[in-house]
């Protein structure tokens, strides 16, 4: 009776660790549920903060740049009234801007400093002619020369005149339609010689129109798509960052227009752009699944080997390939050759096999050689473009 009694306390030693243990277990699992649930709170929150720090930097940025060109504006016809013999400085500008300052006490200094004026002076008397601006859409006032545009002038004695003009510093002040500047340059024997140079910014009319361009289409493929955006001219509009967010959403796919809003800053193309944002969203193509779209015409068959090779060129491209300026100069691989002929007619799937083993083939030749034996009828029939 006695062993007995002893296993049976034993037991119950057993038993009130074992409950013991498995409330203990309850409450770190409990526990656990509550920090990951605050995790996953925390972890909204950054998002929602990170949204409302891109959109108040956005804001910010038009504010700022809004204030200068006002300040610059105001400026000008404060001269203009006044009858100023200064111009309006633009590094001044830039630097009320970039600080706090107290509009109350502000001394209005806006102009540019008498040496400067000088120097354009003694241009005028040795007849040579400043930088002049030529503005296609009239602005309401007139944009003096930016003053990161000096101009340095020899002694008579020195042989030649050059003229140093430095564009890199900060966006220019018009931003409603193109500027070109003019400038000049003296050559040995008297000779003036002008150079011209662009800088763009765009309104929020052409953005739209952008947009409109160049938005996905209703039941459009993405290789579709961004081969349409090379084709027509996308690879040549520079945009910067501000301009990029602000064309909107060009995707019909959700999670690309969301990448799309956070790039980083910069200025490229417009194609660059959008080819940027489709690495993130589909980082390998393997996750962009490419069906095998059959084609019917040789026309047809041109456009799906340019689709193909575009997406191969993208991909390559993050890999930098620089010898390649386009999808057009990708080599015709077996890979691509396999994707073209999944999707070819019957009648013509022997017939494209043999062309393309050519050794050392582009794309842009694979698909010259079509389209001339397209135009000789000695393949299939030049027919409408199907849907694809």
């Amino acid at each position: 009776m006695g062993k007995k009694s002893e296993n049976d306390f034993t037991g119950w030693l057993l038993l009130v660790s074992v409950e013991r243990m498995m409330n203990e277990r309850k409450e770190l699992c409990d526990k656990i549920e509550r920090l990951q649930t605050q995790v996953n709170d925390l972890k909204v929150a950054k998002c929602v903060l990170e949204e409302n720090l891109l959109s108040c930097s956005n804001r910010a940025q038009i504010a700022e740049n809004q204030t200068e060109t006002l300040i610059v504006r105001l400026a000008e016809l404060h001269r203009k009234f006044k009858s100023q013999p200064q111009s309006v400085s633009t590094a001044k500008v830039r630097a009320l801007i970039g600080k706090e300052w107290d509009p109350m006490t502000w001394d209005g200094d806006v102009w540019e400093d008498h040496v400067e004026a000088e120097n354009f002076e003694s241009s005028d008397s040795q007849g040579f002619a400043p930088p002049e601006e030529v503005v296609p859409s009239a602005p309401p006032l007139e944009i003096m020369p930016s003053p990161h545009e000096e101009i340095n002038f020899a002694e008579s004695d020195k042989p030649a005149m050059t003229f140093t003009t430095d564009v890199s510093q900060g966006p220019p002040i018009v931003s409603s339609r193109p500027v070109t500047r003019l400038k000049a340059k003296q050559a040995p024997r008297g000779e003036v010689e002008s150079v011209v140079h662009e800088e763009i910014r765009y309104t929020t009319k052409e953005l739209n129109e952008f947009a409109n361009s160049f938005k996905q289409k209703p039941g459009e493929y993405v290789w579709e798509w961004i081969l349409r955006v090379w084709d027509k001219g996308g690879r040549n509009i520079k945009l910067e960052q501000a301009e990029f967010i602000d064309i909107g959403p060009l995707s019909r796919d959700s999670r690309f227009n969301t990448e799309a809003r956070i790039v980083k800053k910069g200025v490229k193309s417009l194609f660059e752009w959008l080819a940027e944002v489709f690495i993130k969203r589909w980082p390998t193509g393997n996750d962009l699944e490419m069906s095998d779209i059959p084609w019917l015409s040789v026309d047809e068959g041109i456009l799906r080997l340019r689709e193909i090779a575009m997406l191969e060129w993208i991909y390559c491209v993050k890999h930098n390939c620089p010898q390649w300026e386009g999808p057009e100069d990708m080599p015709f691989t077996s890979s691509i050759r396999r994707k073209l002929v999944r999707g070819a007619p019957a009648h013509l799937k022997g017939f494209v096999l043999s062309l393309f083993l050519v050794p050392d083939l582009s794309i842009g030749d694979a698909s010259a050689q079509l389209d001339e034996l397209n135009s000789l009828g000695l393949v299939g029939f030049r027919g409408n473009k199907g849907q694809v």
